[in-house]
């Protein structure tokens, strides 16, 4: 069944390699209205499996930095896998380059893991709602948000290994 904003439940997946942080993040997700974990993964790799595994799946609440398999890997699959998946990008990492990495493998959303928890549930509901949500990023590289979901950054293997 398709996602109705305000009138379904939101299936979560979320992939944290912390696992205290994980259970954390989760349990007060269970607490917002029409928002549901139903996956949780250590990262990425486990994240992909478990989720072919599911009949549906909404969202993803995706960490970047994980052992395994990190969360632009993740995120590429992902999105060539179900591409109707939003994807909820939540890290440490602000800068513009890793905000250009979210975007340029297929990220919805982003927030920053020191954000308060109605930020969160903001970002979620935002990204249900209206495709995206990159709320509190000042830089002007982002004032074009509208057109963020049909622009696409594309790099080379060699380009990734060199920004690495």
């Amino acid at each position: 069944m398709p996602y109705i904003h305000g009138k379904s439940i939101i299936k979560i997946a979320i992939a944290e390699d912390h696992e205290m942080f994980r259970e954390l993040v989760s349990a007060h997700i269970d607490t917002i209205e029409n928002c549901k974990v139903v996956i949780q993964a250590r990262n990425g790799q486990e994240l992909i499996e478990k989720i072919r595994d599911k009949e549906h799946i909404d969202l993803v609440l995706l960490d970047i930095s994980m052992r395994v398999m990190n969360g632009y890997d993740a995120a590429t699959i992902l999105r060539e896998k179900f591409s109707e998946l939003k994807i909820l990008f939540y890290s440490i990492f602000d800068h513009e380059l890793a905000i250009c990495r979210m975007i340029g493998c297929g990220g919805n959303g982003f927030i920053h893991k020191g954000a308060s928890t109605s930020e969160l549930r903001k970002a979620i509901y935002d990204v249900m709602k209206s495709g995206y949500s990159f709320s509190g990023l000042g830089s002007n590289i982002f004032s074009q948000i509208n057109n963020w979901k049909r622009r696409k950054l594309h790099f080379s293997k060699k380009e990734i290994k060199f920004l690495q």
